[in-house]
């Protein structure tokens, strides 16, 4: 039986994805749930139950896909679609991977549930959710390996370079000669860099980049 408002959970963990479907089932806003452990499942739910009201996609799937390429395929079926991507990943760079995709929204999966529920709510009524993956309470759980391109930290491509040899620590000197460019011009990038990233320094900006893999577009 088609539901009139349903979300769609994709996770191919089937006992995460059907706790999840289970507690979106109480959400006032929804009739129902449904859950897909992949790409071939979710096309064929909403082949048969029609458009979801919101999809929630763990970032992470098996065989190391992320929810971005299935963002891009719900994104030609729908423009207007909510999209709300999860993760038990610490790494900071989801959130900023999920909103580049053209998701509304990012939710960690360690939050309680009336958080995860703000966030469903938010997203169905138009919002965006973006919050801090990071959480307080229990162990760090360890961080999947993350590619971020030049282009999403909002870097050109000379500015990609001089980071990749900041984080390297290598001197503004070293960075000139390597580049053949004058040592004037390497600190204008920095401060840029540094701007961009909305640190105050090397040591922060390394910092705020650590366990990423910075991919020069």
């Amino acid at each position: 039986m088609s539901l009139a408002r349903y979300a769609l959970v994709v996770d191919d963990h089937p006992l995460v994805g059907q706790g999840i479907a289970e507690f979106l089932k109480t959400h006032t806003l929804l009739d129902g749930a449904h859950v897909a452990r992949h790409a071939v499942e979710m096309h064929a739910i909403m082949a048969q139950h029609g458009t979801p009201a919101v999809v929630l996609i763990d970032f992470w799937l098996t065989g190391g896909s992320t929810a971005e390429a299935l963002i891009a395929q719900l994104r030609s079926h729908s423009s207007a679609m909510p999209i709300l991507a999860i993760s038990g990943d610490e790494q900071p760079a989801i959130a900023l991977k999920v909103r580049n995709s053209g998701a509304q929204g990012f939710v960690h999966k360690r939050h309680p549930p009336e958080v995860f529920a703000q966030a469903v709510t938010a997203v169905l009524s138009g919002l965006n959710w973006f919050d801090n993956p990071s959480v307080d309470d229990g162990p760090a759980l360890p961080r999947m390996a993350m590619q971020v391109r030049c282009s999403e930290l909002g870097l050109t491509h000379r500015q990609g370079q001089i980071l990749l040899m900041l984080m390297e620590g290598k001197p503004n000197k070293h960075i000139a000669s390597s580049l053949v460019i004058t040592e004037s011009t390497v600190k204008e990038h920095i401060t840029a860099i540094l701007t961009k990233l909305a640190v105050a320094n090397r040591v922060q900006a390394i910092t705020k980049l650590q366990g990423m893999q910075i991919v020069l577009d």
